[in-house]
């Protein structure tokens, strides 16, 4: 029997099924979805018969009742349009993912072929039907949920809500069209998977052309003579402009920002080392890193507010967005591996200008103490301060041989232009000690890749993100602002309405310009996050 993978025991025969004009109003909803309505007591057999659905039967059951038993997906004798967008969807699951694990439970073969109307006439409805609707749940829970990162530790702390998967199926199983906006999840995983699926089409064909080292620092003038091969890459890579038919400099050039600045890589009018180096990357591991990237994308809110700054670790910058659109950014220092910046989401509700700089007792303890013990002065030299009871006392009275796991008491830096957080912070309250500030150390955004700090963000223009956050009081002005920050007292100023911050950590993302984005994974999250996604998908 050519659907014989659609049912899964022999117990288990088709039972009758009735057409009707109208349908029952004794149940939940009286709308009309189809005018073929199954047997109750044979779905529920058919759901027993269906060893791997156990922890969908009650969701399953209760989507039948609440359509009166009417087919989800066929109407007339034959499957919805509603049903035919929904094997679509699974195919291209399947290509993007490569993720066998649905032939679990029904070949793509047999899910194609149900798509031939001519070959699906007379076939088991009842089961397909069910078939179809449970396939759905396992689809949607692999699609649009993935795995549980809070079981595997896997350092992500913005909070996640559960997605509603009955209320998907009511909504996609009685539309047309339009079959992506009921999808739930963020338009950035949307832009990635279609990424992906370009990138599944140019490992299908043969891969990206390897560029040889020879290349290195030629001039832009010899482009056109020595570098077909990179030229053939930006095509395939859609770096190179779409206006230019023609070879020449001037694209070359363009086409060569495009892909540094997709990179992450300072621009340059030649190809250096480190642009070869990328673009020889195999593109067996672009589609793994967009892979684990949009795991993580999963776990992002399906909406996010019109406005709201994000902070890309692994990307080392700060972007601003305003009613949903990308306003501006700026470079961002954050921390170093050992002190990694904490992934979560938070609201900046308060700016302090000439801030003092509370330092932590981890860094008393490795860098202070032992320059302290041998030097008790060493605070004064340092424009720092010891507060005891709320009272600055005199440090060089401290014996600090006496401390060794921590001091029992605030030891801060003064406000100042040398001040570790420059000349403004901005609090966003959070269980994990961290904020964006300023810096003394402006050296440091010149370097490609910038994790230095110890969890805390550098931000490369304070004062502009300042001006942006209090742009709605009009008594606040530049001028004001500078004031503020070289006055030598702190000074809180509250952000009203608080913005919402998240600190993200992307390898790889579809852009504001709808370019497809890679970047090094700099905490070695991404390794981590494979090696979970990888084993589930070959189990």
């Amino acid at each position: 029997m050519l659907f014989a993978p659609l049912l899964v025991c022999n117990g288990c025969k088709e039972k009758t099924i009735r057409t009707v004009a109208t349908a029952d109003s004794s149940f939940y909803s009286q709308q009309n979805y189809s005018n073929i309505i199954l047997n109750a007591h044979h779905v529920d057999s058919i759901l027993i018969c269906e060893k791997t659905n156990a922890e969908f039967q009650p969701v399953i059951k209760a989507f039948y009742q609440r359509r009166n038993y009417q087919t989800a997906w066929y109407t007339n004798g034959k499957l919805t349009e509603s049903a035919i967008n929904f094997i679509h969807s699974i195919n291209e699951y399947n290509t993007a993912f490569n993720d066998s694990s649905l032939t679990n439970h029904v070949s793509f073969k047999d899910l194609n072929l149900l798509m031939n109307d001519s070959l699906a006439k007379n076939k088991p409805i009842a089961a397909i039907d069910i078939k179809l609707t449970i396939l759905f749940f396992i689809y949607a829970s692999k699609e649009y949920y993935g795995i549980d990162e809070a079981v595997y530790d896997l350092e992500w702390f913005i909070p996640r809500k559960k997605k509603n998967f009955e209320l998907l199926l009511d909504k996609i199983s009685n539309v047309n069209h339009d079959y992506e906006k009921y999808e739930p999840v963020n338009s950035y995983y949307k832009t990635l998977k279609k990424a992906l699926l370009y990138y599944r089409k140019i490992e299908k064909s043969g891969g990206l052309p390897m560029v040889s080292e020879a290349y290195n620092n030629l001039s832009v003038k010899d482009s056109v003579k020595y570098y077909q091969t990179i030229i053939e890459y930006f095509k395939i890579t859609q770096d190179w402009p779409a206006d230019h038919d023609s070879i020449s400099n001037i694209a070359f050039i363009n086409a060569l920002n495009s892909f540094q600045q997709r990179m992450g890589i300072s621009l340059s009018k030649k190809l250096n080392k480190i642009t070869i180096s990328a673009m020889n990357v195999p593109i067996k591991e672009r589609i793994f890193q967009m892979m684990v990237n949009l795991e993580r994308l999963r776990w992002v809110p399906e909406l996010l507010p019109n406005n709201y700054l994000l902070v890309n670790i692994p990307d080392y910058k700060l972007h601003v967005f305003e009613h949903a659109n990308h306003l501006f950014s700026m470079r961002v220092v954050v921390g170093k591996s050992a002190t990694a910046t904490t992934i979560f989401n938070e609201n900046l509700s308060t700016i302090v200008f000439s801030p003092y700089w509370n330092v932590p007792q981890s860094i008393i303890v490795k860098e202070l103490l032992p320059k302290l013990m041998k030097d008790p002065y060493y605070l004064n030299k340092k424009n720092m301060e010891v507060i005891n009871n709320n009272k600055v006392i005199n440090s060089s009275t401290i014996n600090w041989n006496n401390y060794t796991k921590g001091v029992p008491f605030v030891i801060r830096e003064k406000p100042g232009v040398s001040n570790s957080l420059g000349l403004i912070k901005f609090l966003f309250p959070n269980n994990y000690d961290i904020y964006m500030h300023d810096t003394p150390s402006k050296s440091l955004f010149e370097k490609e890749e910038r994790a230095f700090s110890h969890g805390c963000i550098r931000l490369a223009e304070p004062l502009k993100l300042a001006s942006y956050l209090l742009k709605n009081d009009k008594n606040i002005t530049e001028a004001k602002l500078l004031k503020w920050m070289n006055a030598g007292v702190e000074k809180y100023v509250s952000v009203k309405p608080p913005m919402p911050v998240y600190i993200v950590y992307f390898t790889s993302w579809v852009n504001h310009k709808g370019k497809v984005n890679f970047r090094n994974d700099v905490y070695g999250l991404d390794k981590k996050l494979s090696n979970e996604i990888f084993a589930l998908h070959n189990n």
